[in-house]
């Protein structure tokens, strides 16, 4: 599967093909290791997709939790 290139790829990828629920604890915790650059599935991800990409998710993850708040 293609990297997503919108969010509603995004959200389509994580909530139906991965049958994920966006939560606000899920969301919540996928930030927080997005932010720990020393984790090691940060560094996979930053290793295997670039910087640009995980400041995508980033976005896409906040952007989640706005909308999750009803912003």
């Amino acid at each position: 599967m293609p990297l997503p290139r919108s969010y509603s790829e995004w959200r389509t990828c994580i909530e139906v093909h991965c049958r994920i629920p966006l939560t606000v604890e899920f969301v919540d915790q996928r930030l927080r290791e997005l932010d720990d650059g020393s984790l090691f599935s940060t560094e996979q991800l930053l290793r295997h997709y670039g910087q640009a990409h995980v400041e995508q998710l980033r976005k896409w993850f906040r952007k989640a939790r706005g909308d999750l708040h009803g912003q």
